[in-house]
């Protein structure tokens, strides 16, 4: 009993002790002690505590597949690959660094090498959105005197989108090719003797001409690296000019392809020469748009009614003429599948799996059904 009673006493003697503070020499008996959240503020209590995100650190881009790697030029090097899409790739020279973006998950970039008997070195390395920079591989290329894949019109050169242009643009943009005061006034007569014998023969029909822009002229901040883009009136200029004074009427698509051409359906290709499906509904818009002023009942439908729908297919000509393998370069493009039965029934493309026209197709058996046979 005795040894119970000393330590209850201590039990009390040290609650006692930890009870009170000493004050300017006074012994006072503090009150109960406040909740333990207001003695220890920065406790925070379990349902608060949240655990930390711990960002994860990029990850590096994969290493591009390289399709195609040789000489287009004497000095330059043209090459075609896969990538992540969205890609920025860079290539590496001796003499330059070129950078472009892929067009999808495909690329393809020009690069000169030094006119040397020495082969040169090239690096090609690629960027992934959010990601590091890929390794880089290593490919070599040789200076070919007297190379030039197809030195004419359908001589190519890309620029900085992946994105290849043809040689027959090239004056166009830069304002190389304008017409002489005689050759504009030849063209004003030759529309003249047109809108003359409509008038006589077909009293209240105009005589349209709807000018579509070559890929240069609407994607000109894409252009290759070695051409200069005319400062002042290029020949298009000329003839819309020399349209526009006659009785004739000019449809200028610069300014709807210009405002289309970052859309999600793009209007033209990137491995082929021409517009789009898409494209050419734009077109056929400004067209309507235009008869539709007198004939209301010609407006265009609306773009749902045209299905559009994006396919992979086989590169256009423009990698037939930089010399690569249009099952190895591809591109996703726009086609539409109406849900209206076309007034033409034609095979356009020589299959599915390709943009390539069938030419004897749309050239010699095209049937036109205006829904008033007999």
């Amino acid at each position: 009993m005795k040894i119970k009673a000393i330590i209850l006493f201590t039990v009390i003697f040290l609650y006692i002790i930890s009870a009170v503070s000493c004050t300017g020499g006074t012994v006072t008996v503090s009150s109960p002690l406040p909740p333990t959240e207001e003695v220890f503020p920065d406790v925070i209590s379990p349902e608060t505590v949240s655990t930390p995100s711990i960002e994860k650190a990029p990850e590096k881009t994969g290493i591009p597949a390289i399709n195609h790697c040789h000489n287009t030029e004497p000095d330059l090097i043209s090459i075609g690959g896969i990538c992540e899409e969205g890609s920025e790739i860079t290539v590496t020279s001796p003499v330059e660094k070129v950078t472009v973006t892929s067009s999808g998950k495909y690329f393809l970039a020009s690069v000169r090498i030094p006119v040397s008997d020495t082969p040169s070195e090239i690096t090609v390395s690629a960027k992934a959105p959010g990601k590091y920079r890929s390794e880089a591989v290593t490919l070599s290329a040789s200076y070919s005197d007297g190379t030039y894949l197809y030195d004419d019109e359908w001589h190519i050169l890309t620029g900085n989108a992946s994105r290849g242009f043809a040689r027959s643009t090239f004056a166009d943009y830069e304002g190389t090719n304008l017409l002489t005061r005689e050759e504009t006034e030849v063209f004003k007569k030759r529309i003249k003797e047109k809108t003359d014998f409509l008038s006589e023969n077909l009293p209240g029909c105009e005589l349209i001409y709807m000018i579509v822009p070559n890929p240069l002229t609407v994607y000109s901040e894409q252009a290759p690296m070695q051409l200069k883009k005319a400062e002042g009136k290029t020949r298009l200029d000329q003839v819309i000019e020399t349209i526009n004074s006659t009785d004739a009427v000019a449809i200028d698509l610069r300014p709807v392809m210009n405002e289309h051409k970052n859309d999600a359906l793009q209007p033209y290709l990137y491995t082929d020469s021409h517009w789009s499906e898409y494209g050419a509904y734009l077109g056929l818009g400004e067209l309507c748009d235009y008869i539709s002023k007198e004939y209301p009942e010609a407006k265009i439908r609306h773009p749902s009614e045209y299905g559009f729908e994006v396919r992979e297919v086989d590169g256009g000509d423009i990698i037939h003429y930089l010399g690569m393998d249009n099952t190895l370069q591809r591109e996703s493009v726009p086609f539409f599948n109406p849900s209206f039965k076309l007034p033409v029934t034609a095979k356009k493309y020589l299959s599915k799996n390709t943009m390539r026209m069938d030419f004897d197709a749309t050239s010699s058996r095209i049937r036109v059904t205006t829904g008033n046979e007999k």
